[in-house]
């Protein structure tokens, strides 16, 4: 399964190579660009369709699926339909959305609509795995059930090696980049452009000034 969607990654032009600053901060030589994901709509239906197929070949009783807000919000919908389907009945697609701090809260009344229903949490990229932390933490104290987490491409072996304990996570893929702390990135040494468009690389280059970036 893996190889088969890494394939869809290439050939689609997701993975980028270059000097990019992740969403922690870490520093690497190769992204996912999970928007070019998105921007095909056949390959993201495909994508949320083998999603959908796999979660529900081991797991029968998903009543709701949460992702993130924005985008992961459409995966979970998606993700939500095809189950749907396969179950022959309703489930819920919901969202979070982050506070002030910077934490995952259900909004908008989804908090009770979670109560006592069994939940599937959704991400399109794990790389430490704290979002989908934060949102299992959400739906926990929404009174939801937690079942599993499932994602399109665990970039930090998260999933592999079993971090949730008390929750399955599955991944349809995994893409293991060489990530450095800045101290430690041999890019940065060699003054290798950092790629402002891509990650947090413009957070970068604003507390780096002088720093060259691909612009």
């Amino acid at each position: 399964m893996g190889g088969k969607i890494e394939e869809i990654f290439n050939e689609c032009g997701a993975i980028l190579k270059g000097h990019f600053v992740l969403a922690e901060m870490g520093h690497s030589g190769t992204y996912l660009q999970k928007a070019i994901l998105y921007r095909n709509p056949v390959i993201f239906e495909n994508l949320c369709r083998i999603m959908a197929h796999e979660v529900s070949s081991k797991f029968t009783s998903i009543e709701a699926v949460v992702g993130p807000a924005p985008i992961g919000s459409v995966l979970a919908q998606r993700v939500a339909f095809y189950l749907g389907e396969t179950y022959q009945k309703m489930v819920v697609p919901l969202f979070t959305e982050k506070d002030g701090a910077g934490e995952h809260l259900l909004r908008r009344g989804f908090n009770k609509d979670l109560v006592g229903k069994n939940v599937l949490v959704v991400d399109d990229v794990m790389t430490s795995g704290t979002s989908i932390l934060q949102i299992i933490k959400a739906v926990l104290a929404s009174k939801g059930q937690m079942v599993a987490a499932a994602v399109i491409c665990d970039r930090g072996e998260v999933a592999l090696n079993n971090l949730f304990q008390m929750f399955p996570v599955m991944s349809l893929s995994r893409l293991k980049p060489r990530i450095w702390t800045e101290n430690d990135c041999s890019l940065c040494k060699e003054k290798i452009p950092i790629d402002a468009d891509v990650g947090r690389g413009w957070e970068f280059l604003k507390s780096h000034p002088g720093y060259p970036s691909n612009k």
